[in-house]
């Protein structure tokens, strides 16, 4: 049996043992666990991670990864912005789709603060030089997490354009998470939202339907996701993964007034053991559709809130 090679890691603990996070230092700062304490003081890792170097490089479910600037499909990876054309790499060969963007494949910096014993911090840096072809638009991206205790984790996610002209910007998080059962086994509850509908290329056709699917939490079933849903105007709006057997889930939050993480991305992979639910800023192929981008002032700065919740009752 071949060994499976270690892979590098930056690991946050508040002092008091009850909450862990785990980012992968060498690979973008790629989430790859995130560990809750029970009411009874038993752990939970909700993040559905890898276990080895190989495994890292296998992926092509971009699981944990942060997202910048683009935020699930882009057609053809080609778009116009300021009367200039671009191209991002295909990395989606299979729909002719460029994914996700490229921040995953960024050097970055973490360092860490000790806020209280029952809170902490890690701050994730990532200086972009332009070197992009496909997005030539130098920036830094922070991304600052707030681990605590009592079973949260918040994110915020900031873009300052370094760039001498406005640039477009979608940012996101793409956690896949896990309770240790089926996804099958799991109930789930969708915030207040309209499903963006999609063609063959899982493109948007530029309609919304309007769903109650989920808007109640109900079984998942075999219900299958790789689904994008417009949120409705708030403040704040919380998707619930719940088990029954368990009696515990989580909250995943967002910030989604307009101009926030309006969007989210459901998506559950075809081995059915995890699920990701991820706060985005904007629609599907936005950069050509325009559907909540950010268009960013030079030296100005886009951030946006979301973050995740243990849950030991309803």
């Amino acid at each position: 049996m071949t060994a499976k090679t270690p892979y590098p890691f930056f690991e946050l603990v508040t002092e008091d043992k009850k909450a862990r996070l785990e980012l992968l230092s060498q690979h973008g700062g790629i989430i790859n666990a995130l560990v809750f304490s029970d009411a009874k003081g038993a752990q939970h890792n909700v993040i559905a991670g890898f276990d080895s170097l190989e495994a890292i490089e296998q992926d092509t479910y971009y699981r944990g990864i942060p997202l910048y600037p683009l935020v699930n499909r882009l057609d053809q990876g080609r778009y116009s912005f300021a009367g200039r054309e671009y191209q991002f790499p295909v990395n989606e060969a299979a729909r002719n789709n460029a994914l996700h963007g490229f921040i995953q494949h960024l050097p970055v910096q973490i360092s860490a603060t000790q806020l209280t014993p029952q809170r902490a911090q890690a701050c994730a840096i990532y200086e972009y030089t332009g070197d992009q072809p496909g997005y030539p638009f130098p920036a830094r991206i922070t991304i600052t997490y707030t681990l605590d205790s009592a079973g949260t984790l918040e994110l915020e996610i900031a873009v300052l354009n370094r760039h001498d002209q406005t640039v477009p910007v979608g940012i996101g998080w793409h956690p896949y998470l896990t309770l240790g059962e089926p996804m099958d086994d799991l109930q789930l509850r969708l915030p207040s939202c309209q499903q963006v509908l999609v063609d063959e290329r899982l493109l948007p056709t530029g309609k919304l339907a309007e769903t109650n699917a989920f808007s109640q939490l109900a079984p998942i079933n075999t219900t299958a996701f790789d689904t994008c849903f417009a949120l409705q105007p708030a403040p704040q709006q919380e998707t619930v993964l719940w088990s029954e057997s368990k009696q515990c889930g989580l909250n995943i939050w967002q910030h989604s007034a307009p101009g926030q993480f309006s969007y989210l991305q459901v998506c559950i992979p075809p081995d059915r053991t995890c699920i990701a639910i991820e706060p985005v800023s904007c629609g599907i192929n936005a950069f050509n559709t325009h559907e909540g981008l950010t268009v960013l002032e030079p030296g100005a700065t886009f951030a946006a809130r979301c973050g995740v919740k243990w849950l030991n009752s309803l």
